[in-house]
């Protein structure tokens, strides 16, 4: 199965929800003790801001609605305004500072350099409003001790430099993270694709003993998947057949005969009915597909595809009435891709010339289904046979692989 694509806005995505979970959790925690010393200090308008903020943060950490860049800028602009408020508030006594030297950072690292630097931009006009303020207005005096514009300008600079110094470093290391992660998305992805080429080679390798030119692998894959998404809209199979887990069966679904490379060509390509011998022979071919997937998933470590391409090859022949092989499974011991698998190998063979027959009609292999669902086959997935039958019939006429 193709890995999605590392992208720089999945890192960014876990930065931004490590960073409000910390502070609604900091804010948890010191929220009452803040409330208390606030409002205990007369500083009301501080205590309803706090509140507010607190629970904002929550609100940003459990609201599934927003998008990236509204969560960003829902937590970025309140803590911009926090910090001009508690700087015109509290002077250099307060958290001002610090609020005001994280807003640039969080700019950078979450949206960039540009937004980064607008962030300081808006944050300079600011603070030499304030400044103003202080210099012609008298505003805030009180709050900066007896030489209240130097304190600010001296605080205020700091601040900004410290800001912008620690916002580029950290904005320049992403951006050399995004070129890495480029690259390594794009190693991943050749390697899918050399993986995924490779199985399509082995696979119709085996087919073509079967006197088939691979078509019979590529067909069965489609209908595989066609029956698997339509399960999967089903209650009972909405949680096993996610988007991950059917893309995992088509994948896998090439590899139900490989175990076909084990069985001799006398009997692999007989044109009359096979013998009570040399069926036991021929049955052997699940097994032969298993345990070779088996062993390669012990050479690679756990492996769920390979683990599940060795389900499918040992137990495709497997029939819901327990008349298959190689163990004779019934009903819901098969497991589900043996028993999705089985319905769309059958219909394919069946609508498909074979050294040992002549191809069915389209019609006549539904009929087929239909009256072994329950027996041969599961029945919910026949039960589902309008839904996609036709899909079937539109990949089987096309003749296109």
């Amino acid at each position: 199965m193709t890995s999605p694509p590392l992208t720089l806005g999945h890192t960014r995505e876990n930065v931004l929800f490590g960073i409000i979970l910390t502070i609604s959790l900091a804010g948890l925690i010191a929220y009452i003790p803040s409330l208390i010393g606030s409002v205990y200090g007369g500083y009301f308008d501080t205590a309803a801001i706090d509140t507010l903020f607190y629970f904002w943060a929550l609100f940003l950490l459990f609201s599934g609605k927003l998008s990236f860049t509204q969560r960003t800028l829902g937590l970025i602009i309140p803590i911009w305004i926090l910090s001009i408020y508690l700087i015109a508030r509290f002077g250099i006594g307060g958290a001002g500072f610090l609020w005001l030297f994280v807003v640039p950072i969080l700019a950078g690292v979450l949206l960039g350099l540009k937004k980064g630097v607008v962030t300081l931009f808006v944050t300079l006009l600011a603070l030499l409003l304030i400044g103003l303020s202080i210099r012609y207005l008298g505003l805030f005096s009180e709050a900066f001790g007896t030489h209240p514009l130097l304190t600010w300008s001296i605080m205020s600079g700091n601040a900004l430099a410290l800001g912008a110094l620690v916002m580029v470093s950290a904005s320049v290391m992403i951006m050399g993270l995004n070129s890495v992660l480029r690259q390594l998305d794009h190693k991943i992805n050749e390697l899918a694709l050399i993986k995924d080429a490779t199985i399509e080679t082995v696979a119709t390798l085996a087919e073509y003993r079967d006197t088939d030119t691979g078509e019979h692998i590529e067909r069965t894959k489609i209908y595989v998947r066609i029956i698997a998404e339509h399960l999967s809209r089903t209650p009972r199979y909405e949680e096993k057949l996610t988007p991950e887990y059917i893309t995992l069966l088509y994948k896998s679904a090439p590899l139900h005969d490989i175990g076909k490379i084990g069985v001799p060509d006398n009997i692999l390509l007989k044109p009359g009915k096979l013998t009570t011998e040399e069926f036991e022979i021929m049955k052997q071919h699940t097994v032969y597909g298993r345990d070779a997937l088996l062993k390669s998933e012990r050479k690679l470590g756990h492996n769920s595809f390979l683990r599940l391409a060795a389900e499918i090859a040992y137990t495709h022949q497997e029939r819901w009435d327990g008349s298959g092989y190689p163990l004779g499974l019934q009903g819901e011991d098969i497991p589900l891709s043996g028993r999705i698998m089985a319905v769309a190998d059958v219909y394919d063979a069946l609508t498909n010339e074979r050294p040992y027959k002549e191809a069915m009609e389209h019609d006549a292999a539904i009929a087929y289904l239909r009256e072994n669902g329950g027996t041969l086959f599961d029945p919910e997935i026949i039960a589902l046979l309008p839904l996609f039958e036709e899909e079937f019939h539109r990949i089987h006429k096309e003749k296109r692989f």
